[in-house]
């Protein structure tokens, strides 16, 4: 969960990459796109951990181990270095080629943050109608998971005429 204060950090290295006043070469355009893919492994890699550890906590309270205080409590801390990590994405300006990407990238974060707050919500009051909402923002965040990894790898989101095609490049990627 220390990744929020990495990404921030690589973030201000990145941007400090760009002198004002100076003409980017492509040397430069070369350490942008490094560094934005550097940072965008960090932010799924923070993303995955979030949703791992929510999972547990969620898991931990449907059987019996741990009360809806404790649910509350720990989810809220998920939600708020979660945050962290989605206003730190919301100021990268993506490089070229990267936009769609990085759109996904942020509304799966958006999305798991929507998941999270819900989730606290329903730890909060027991209302199912937090419980259900929180898996429509799960299953958004996952659908714009899946959408920024099929922009990365060269795929439509939408459409997938070859499937072994799609599955060979998917299993390059990993």
């Amino acid at each position: 969960m220390k990744l929020s204060a990495v990404i921030v950090g690589m973030l201000i290295i990145v941007l400090s990459a760009y002198v004002v006043g100076s003409q980017p070469t492509e040397s430069d355009a070369d350490e942008a796109v490094s560094g934005y893919i550097n940072l965008s492994n960090l932010i799924w890699q923070q993303y995955e951990e979030d949703m791992t550890y929510s999972s547990m906590i969620l898991n931990e309270f449907v059987s019996g181990n741990i009360s809806s205080m404790d649910a509350l409590t720990t989810t809220s801390s998920v939600f708020l270095l979660s945050s962290q990590t989605t206003a730190a994405a919301g100021q990268i300006v993506p490089p070229e080629g990267f936009r769609d990407y990085h759109h996904y990238t942020l509304q799966s974060q958006v999305n798991l943050q929507a998941y999270l707050w819900n989730l606290a919500k329903f730890y909060e009051t027991e209302e199912s109608q937090y419980a259900l909402q929180a898996r429509d923002n799960f299953n958004t965040s996952i659908s714009y998971q899946e959408k920024a990894r099929d922009v990365l790898l060269g795929f439509d989101a939408e459409v997938v005429e070859d499937e072994a095609e799609y599955m060979e490049r998917i299993i390059l990627a990993t």
